[in-house]
């Protein structure tokens, strides 16, 4: 399994504000939560930033992912 940041306009999530709050993210949604990747072209970054490096890049839309917390736009994110 890997973990992953992506962007929240790839996953089928509403857009947060700044910090994690357990049990529900920003965005008022339940975390863990399972979403679908929006996007046939996603990048995972290192950090919840664009400045962080492009570590993996998911080509495949509609990849089921588990979103463990959120920061902002940024979901942490484990795939299968």
């Amino acid at each position: 399994m890997r973990l992953a940041l992506l962007a929240a306009t790839l996953l089928l999530a509403l857009p947060a504000r700044a910090t994690p709050e357990p049990p529900t993210g920003r965005s008022g949604l339940p975390v863990p939560r399972f979403a679908s990747l929006r996007a046939g072209d996603a990048n995972m970054r290192s950090g919840p930033g664009a400045q962080y490096p492009v570590t993996f890049n998911y080509k495949r839309k509609g990849l089921p992912v588990q979103v463990i917390r959120e920061w902002g736009p940024w979901r942490l994110v484990k795939d299968p």
